[in-house]
């Protein structure tokens, strides 16, 4: 009769055992799902050294091909 009241106590404590084991494994996964989005949105943030595009109107003086460039000159048909 001890052995049966034995088996069902360690039956009883793996059970409550395996419940708190469960439940910490559910809270560590949404910690982690959490600290992913936490991340994404810390990285999608704008930064502060962010350039800015402009546009400009620049003509030539043949009705040819003008094109500002990024350093600062306009190529007009291929040339400077």
């Amino acid at each position: 009769m001890d052995e049966d009241s034995l088996a069902v106590e360690l039956l009883s404590t793996l059970k409550t055992l395996t419940k708190k084991l469960y439940v910490v494994i559910v809270i560590l996964v949404i910690l982690l799902f959490v600290t992913n989005i936490a991340w994404l949105y810390a990285w999608n943030l704008p930064s502060e050294d962010q350039t800015s595009t402009q546009s400009y109107e620049v003509e030539s003086n043949d009705n040819g091909n003008a094109v500002y460039n990024e350093e600062g000159g306009v190529n007009i048909n291929g040339k400077n």
